[in-house]
């Protein structure tokens, strides 16, 4: 879980530098052979805030689909700002 969690991370600092991620795991079903867990998340960056959430009877899997989710959001906003520039140049003053 830790090393997803730090490769997800080191993937997102090439982009913007991230300050603070928390992460809270919920377990369900506790009783029997396998648990199912609900994960969420929040990345705190240089460019903004941004939650993720992820359930699945694996831990690791969930672990993969958060950081996945968070990643992915960070290339939108990656992607919309690399947009925003470009507009900004065409536009005439």
């Amino acid at each position: 879980m830790e090393k997803e969690i730090q490769g997800g991370l080191a993937k997102v600092a090439k982009v913007t530098k991230p300050m603070l991620f928390t992460m809270h795991v919920t377990k369900y079903h506790p009783s029997g052979n396998t648990a199912k867990y609900s994960l969420n998340a929040r990345l705190f960056t240089a460019h903004g805030t941004f939650f993720a959430s992820a359930v699945n009877w694996s831990l690791g899997e969930a672990t993969m689909n958060l950081m996945s989710v968070l990643q992915g959001r960070v290339m939108e906003m990656k992607e919309e700002r690399v947009d925003r520039k470009k507009r900004s140049r065409r536009e005439p003053t």
